[in-house]
C-alpha cells in the first residue's frame, strides 16, 4: 500500500509530467470508486483547465486546477498514475483517464478497487472532512508535539502509529521499522513506553521517511541495517544474532526481532 514517501514520489512525478498541459477530456471507467462530486460534475471541473501544482498530505496527493478546486488521489492498496501517449489506450483496470489537448493522458489505475478520487475546494475543508492528523514530515510536528499527540492514549503504540486521525502518512511497514530502530516489540503499549522515548521514535520517524523519500520508495537501496531492505520473517537480524519474526497484530503483519525487541 502507498504509504508517505510512496506518494510523495508519485507526487515528484506528477509534477514533472502533468502541470500546465490543457485537459480535453475525462472518460471514467468505474463510478464506485469517485467520491463526490459526481462524475458528469467532475467532467465539468476538469475539462479545459490545466493541473498548475501538487501537495500531499499523508497518503493523499491533491492536484490544484486553474480553476480553483483539488482533484485528490488515494492509492488504496493498488492505484497509480500512468502517463499516456497519444496512441496508448487506457490500461487494464484503469478508472479514469484524462486526456490532453497534446494527444498525451493521464491514466488512474486501480486493481483491487480500493483507491479513490474525490474533489475539494480547499486543502483545509478536505483535511477536516477526513479528520486527518498533522502529516508525519509537517515541519511544526516537533518532539514536544509528537509526544502530546500519544501521551494519554492506552493503546498499542504500532496501530497508534498507523492511526491517521493522530498521524498522517505511516502505513504498516514503516510503523514496523520506526519501531524495529528503535528496540520496540509491536505489542508493546503507550503507557509500557520507557520515559523519554518519544524524541527517539519521532527522529527515527523522520529519518526513515526521509530516506525512503530520497530513494524513492526503493527498498532494495536501503543500508541492510533497515528493516525494510529484507522484511522477511527468517532473515537474520542486523541489530542483533537474533533472527526475524512475522505474526498478526490486530489484522496487519508485523515483522520484528525478538531479540532486540524484545
Amino acid at each position: 500500500m502507498p504509504e508517505l514517501p510512496e506518494v510523495e514520489t508519485i507526487r515528484e512525478d506528477f509534477q514533472g509530467r502533468f502541470l500546465g498541459r490543457k485537459i480535453a477530456g475525462v472518460s471514467i471507467g468505474n463510478e464506485s470508486r469517485l467520491r463526490s462530486p459526481f462524475p458528469e460534475n467532475l467532467k465539468i471541473r476538469l475539462t479545459g483547465t490545466e493541473f498548475t501544482g501538487t501537495l500531499r498530505h499523508g497518503k493523499y496527493l491533491l492536484a490544484g486546477t486553474e480553476r480553483g478546486g483539488y482533484l485528490v488521489f488515494h492509492f488504496g492498496m493498488t492505484g497509480r498514475l500512468d502517463e499516456l501517449f497519444p496512441s496508448d489506450p487506457a490500461p487494464r483496470f484503469c478508472r479514469v483517464t484524462i486526456r490532453f489537448q497534446d494527444g498525451g493522458g493521464l491514466s488512474f489505475s486501480d486493481m483491487r478497487r480500493l483507491g479513490s478520487l474525490a474533489w475539494t475546494d480547499g486543502v483545509g475543508e478536505f483535511l477536516r472532512l477526513k479528520d486527518l492528523g498533522p502529516d508525519a514530515m509537517d515541519p511544526e510536528l516537533d518532539p514536544d508535539r509528537f509526544e502530546k499527540i500519544f501521551e494519554h492514549r492506552r493503546a498499542l503504540l504500532k496501530p497508534s502509529l498507523m492511526n491517521q486521525t493522530l498521524i498522517a502518512g505511516i502505513g504498516n511497514l514503516y510503523a514496523d521499522e520506526i519501531l524495529f530502530q528503535n528496540g520496540i516489540h509491536p505489542r508493546v503499549g503507550i503507557p509500557d513506553l520507557p520515559a523519554g522515548i518519544f524524541e527517539a521514535l519521532h527522529g527515527s520517524m523522520r529519518d526513515v521517511l526521509a530516506l525512503s523519500i530520497r530513494l524513492h520508495a526503493d527498498f532494495s537501496r536501503f543500508p541492510d541495517r533497515y528493516l525494510l531492505f529484507d522484511r522477511r520473517a527468517g532473515r537474520g537480524c542486523p541489530h542483533c544474532p537474533g533472527k526475524l519474526e512475522g505474526s498478526r497484530i490486530q489484522g496487519r503483519t508485523a515483522v520484528f526481532c525478538p531479540g532486540h525487541q524484545g
